[in-house]
């Protein structure tokens, strides 16, 4: 019996064996710390902006669509005189197909000012789809060539028919001469006024000679240079000699130094 209470009783210094209780891994939470540093008023004011940017030029667009309808009126303004103001209409109305919005108005500026007398133009819209033209026209000092008009500010322009102009000047010249032609043209005008002479055509050759002739048909040739102390010479002498008998002289040729040679006319000339 002793022996049997022995072995029930436990040594000393004896553990029982436990089970190991595996520890559990702790999930690591996430930290939104970061979120802390965005500046949500700045952000929340840009997503508004943009979304009425967004939602602006979409309004915008359908708004343009809408109006770019073909141009349907053309108003024509200004000191009209020459302008065919019927063609000039029908090219700006065909431009104006592509939309009153979207056409080009420095484009219909341009094809306006191709019009030979338009020498300005000012283009601008009005509602509803109509174009507004203002058009300032050349004005003619003298005919240029065979088929081309000079105006005043000595700009060349061509115009279908010369013929309603035969009463202004011709001149004819090199381009790019215009503005000395109408100075020298002016200079001699002055100076042939008092003997009652009228320049009807002045002319300068490609080698730099002039001549003129009057509306009696007497011609001058002046040549190259010193052609108004020339003029002046011939006047001097017309007032001496010539008057008398100017009818009967076809040209004087003033390229001398010291003096000056005249053309008489032939007698079927004269008759």
């Amino acid at each position: 019996m002793k022996d049997r209470a022995k072995s029930a009783t436990p040594r000393r210094g004896a553990s029982r064996l436990q089970p190991v209780e595996q520890k559990a891994e702790k999930v690591r939470k996430p930290r939104f710390t970061g979120l802390r540093h965005i500046p949500w008023p700045l952000l929340l004011v840009v997503v508004i902006v943009s979304g009425f940017i967004y939602g602006s030029v979409s309004l915008t667009s359908v708004f343009v669509k809408y109006l770019d309808k073909p141009v349907q009126h053309v108003v024509v303004t200004g000191q009209i005189g020459n302008i065919n103001v019927s063609e000039l209409k029908q090219a700006v109305l065909h431009l104006g197909e592509k939309g009153f919005v979207s056409t080009d108005m420095d484009a219909l500026r341009e094809r306006a000012e191709q019009f030979g007398w338009a020498r300005a133009v000012k283009v601008q819209r009005f509602w509803p789809y109509g174009i507004e033209l203002n058009v300032q026209e050349h004005v003619p000092v003298a005919r240029w060539g065979e088929d081309s008009l000079l105006s005043s500010d000595g700009e060349v322009f061509h115009v279908p028919d010369t013929e309603p102009f035969k009463a202004l000047p011709n001149l004819m010249g090199i381009e790019g001469q215009e503005l000395e032609m109408m100075a020298t043209y002016s200079d001699l005008s002055r100076l042939l006024a008092p003997i009652g002479l009228t320049i009807e055509s002045l002319t300068r050759s490609s080698r730099g000679a002039w001549q003129l002739v009057c509306r009696n048909q007497l011609k001058l040739n002046l040549g190259r240079d010193q052609v108004s102390q020339k003029v002046s010479k011939f006047v001097s002498v017309y007032r001496l000699a010539l008057y008398k008998n100017i009818e009967q002289i076809e040209q004087v040729d003033l390229r001398y130094t010291n003096g000056l040679a005249v053309a008489w006319k032939s007698q079927e000339q004269q008759i």
